[in-house]
């Protein structure tokens, strides 16, 4: 029972789960019985800020994008967890209580299911976003393990060497744990140039080149690719992984603008995709 109150004002108490009663008394001494059921708090199971690994329940292992591929229909697996970033995940809400998956190797694809089907035993794969049913996902806990359901189908993550959907039928080969892990890092390696022969410049495969890099100011994104058919898109981050913005059908052999004078000094990334291929360039904020 909570302690009575002589005035009307408002004050907040914390208590767990339960059916409390609220008195007031007046400066006559009349009272009032006000009784109130405060039900469990409940968060979501993720974080759309945050990484995780997903661990099925009978082997141990982790869910991955096979190889870390990242072309569209690139298959679901599991693998013995060793932090790559195609085995890493961030869930995405739609506002409907469903998610879509993100790998952190192709921030820029989903999983979703083969062919959007319906059926048993389809693989589950690297897409690109579509916003269909079959690219969105709800989280159902099943004790201290959760069940991935698809919202088109109803059918559920089952592993089997690759993942597949299948009849929910809460096995153990259903049940995954969600495990927070840190957002992957993204290092770079120096390449060689490109040739260069008396005429021209011959480009072997998709560049990106950062000018000034570091910047007081803003950059210009020079991207270049043999590739003119295919268009390219650009997507500015933070440090953490947050999406600052983004540009589509990106000209070719032209300068793009990006960032900011009002940008805070530190590191942003500028992911840029044509087809499958993928570029991340790291843009240095200075004084």
């Amino acid at each position: 029972r909570l302690p009575s109150a002589r005035s009307a004002s408002h004050t907040a108490f914390s208590r767990a789960a339960g059916t409390w009663s609220f008195t007031v008394t007046d400066s006559k001494g009349c009272t009032s019985v006000a009784t109130v059921t405060v039900t469990t708090a409940t968060c979501g199971p993720v974080d759309p800020n945050k990484c995780y690994r997903l661990v099925v329940r009978y082997s141990g292992r982790v869910a991955e994008v096979i190889n870390g591929n990242t072309s569209n229909g690139a298959p679901l697996g599991e693998k013995m967890y060793d932090g790559d970033p195609e085995q890493i995940f961030k869930f995405v809400p739609d506002g409907a209580g469903y998610y879509t998956i993100i790998p952190q190797h192709a921030t820029n694809k989903v999983i979703g299911v083969k062919q959007c089907s319906n059926s048993d035993n389809k693989a589950l794969e690297l897409q690109a976003p579509t916003g269909t049913d079959c690219q969105k996902w709800s989280l159902t806990a099943l004790g201290s393990y959760f069940i991935i359901k698809n919202k088109q189908s109803g059918r559920v993550w089952d592993a089997e060497g690759n993942i597949t959907q299948r009849t929910q039928n809460n096995a153990n080969d259903q049940q995954w744990s969600i495990v927070e892990v840190s957002c992957p890092v993204i290092t770079f390696t120096k390449t060689s140039q490109p040739e260069i022969n008396s005429d021209k410049e011959f480009i072997s495969e998709l560049q990106v080149k950062v000018l000034p890099n570091p910047s007081t100011t803003d950059f210009a994104l020079v991207i270049k690719s043999n590739n003119t058919d295919a268009p390219v898109n650009v997507i500015i981050r933070d440090a953490n992984g947050k999406q600052l913005s983004a540009h589509q059908k990106v000209s070719l052999n032209s300068q793009v603008k990006v960032g900011s004078v009002k940008w805070s000094n530190g590191i942003y990334f500028a992911e840029v995709t044509q087809g499958d291929q993928r570029k991340v360039v790291r843009l240095v904020k200075a004084n």
